[in-house]
């Protein structure tokens, strides 16, 4: 539960200057064999693909993120996945709190 418990992990693509998402083999969201993070360096039927990951994995984890090795689009930073990848003695994110609602507040300005 690591993006709505802690807001420490993200989910993202590449896109070209005009804003269309470059080919990552799969949509983010799919959930099948490919989405594997390493899928196309095995499998290298699709360079272009196993290149974009490339740039992003490399990108994201240069940047002290951990790659999720089913999901090539979510990343780590902070929260308890990425503090047990890293060895970390604690996460620097613990569970976000829900503000408590006053009387009269709709619960659908919190997402509830």
């Amino acid at each position: 539960m690591p993006h709505s418990a802690t807001g420490g992990a993200v989910d993202l693509t590449l896109v070209d200057a005009y804003r269309r998402e470059l080919d990552m083999g799969t949509p983010y969201d799919h959930f099948g064999p490919e989405s594997a993070a390493l899928y196309f360096e095995d499998n290298a039927w699709n360079t272009i693909a196993r290149s974009n990951r490339r740039i992003l994995r490399d990108a994201m984890t240069g940047a002290g993120f951990r790659c999720d090795a089913d999901e090539w689009w979510h990343f780590d930073f902070g929260n308890q996945i990425w503090a047990a990848h890293f060895s970390a003695s604690v996460a620097r994110y613990g569970e976000i709190e829900q503000p408590r609602l006053e009387r009269g507040v709709s619960a659908e300005l919190w997402g509830g």
